[in-house]
């Protein structure tokens, strides 16, 4: 694909409707495009001389952005759980049964590894390693800022409470093993007689987080915005920046690329007025006056 070729695939985009939300595509699915653009001459082993240069195409985005935002259109994000939250979510899991213990897997990892659903969905037993005294580690082969599939490992400290990473892939693993399962994907479908099947979607992933959301009360913020699978992973972010943990930790554990951007937001800061940037500013000790009204 040509520069020219990529910046009016570009141009057609911002004018064109999503079937499924059916309004324009927003800047950030068509940053998405373009980067997927991107990726494909690379692992195609295109040389570098030929490689479009996206500049105008992002030029494009960017003021495709603005026109949506001066038209009202604001960037909806999903809502966010402190600990009590979690834990919410997580006792609607009834871990006596095989997708209780998975659902309880798939709340508590999404936050303490802030996965993706996508890349969750994608990890196999061999990936998930239980270190003694200490936590989880988990390997992800790759992910949206690890193209070249060099992979990486993400801990998760083990805890004493019923948000442990490691309690909740043990009793997991060795009911999965129970039912002859030992190897393959980590998540898979489990039917309502507690039959094991193939690998959970990504799809499925969200879903379930949705509805235990909703059986916890906790499916909607004070804002209007829903808890989602990507609301899950921010929420680790935000607790880890609440905790103190540095912008460098954290974007290794959410494996954002060291020096980004979009990292930022992620922490989410739930606290609108103790937490305000004026709340402690000092009161005036005078006693105010009538107001005065022309």
């Amino acid at each position: 694909m040509t520069s020219q070729t990529l910046t009016e695939w570009t141009r057609v985009l911002t004018e064109t409707v999503s079937e499924r939300t059916g309004d324009l595509y927003g800047a950030s699915a068509l940053t998405q495009a373009v980067s997927a653009i991107l990726a494909l001459h690379t692992w195609a082993d295109v040389p570098d001389d030929l490689h479009p240069n996206p500049k105008a195409a992002r030029l494009l985005i960017k003021a495709h952005k603005k026109r949506q935002a001066d038209a009202g259109r604001r960037v909806k994000k999903s809502a966010t759980l402190d600990l009590d939250g979690c834990a919410a979510m997580v006792r609607q899991c009834d871990t006596a049964t095989l997708v209780g213990l998975r659902n309880r897997l798939i709340v508590v990892w999404s936050v303490w590894a802030m996965t993706r659903r996508s890349e969750f969905a994608d990890r196999v037993l061999p990936d998930a390693v239980v270190v003694p005294t200490k936590g989880m580690r988990l390997f992800f082969a790759s992910s949206k800022t690890d193209q070249a599939a060099e992979g990486e490992w993400v801990s998760m400290p083990a805890r004493d409470d019923l948000l442990d990473p490691v309690t909740a892939y043990v009793e997991y693993r060795d009911a999965l093993a129970a039912a002859g399962i030992t190897t393959g994907k980590i998540l898979r479908r489990i039917d309502r007689w507690g039959s094991v099947g193939d690998e959970l979607s990504a799809e499925s992933v969200n879903d379930i987080i949705q509805f235990l959301a909703a059986a916890a009360g906790v499916a909607w913020d004070e804002q209007g915005n829903k808890l989602t699978a990507h609301g899950l992973r921010a929420t680790g972010a935000t607790l880890a920046d609440e905790a103190g943990a540095s912008d460098a930790v954290k974007r290794k554990q959410g494996r954002w690329s060291p020096h980004s951007k979009v990292a930022d937001g992620y922490v989410r800061h739930r606290d609108e007025w103790g937490g305000n940037a004026m709340a402690n500013v000092p009161a005036v000790p005078a006693p105010r006056g009538p107001i005065q009204e022309d």
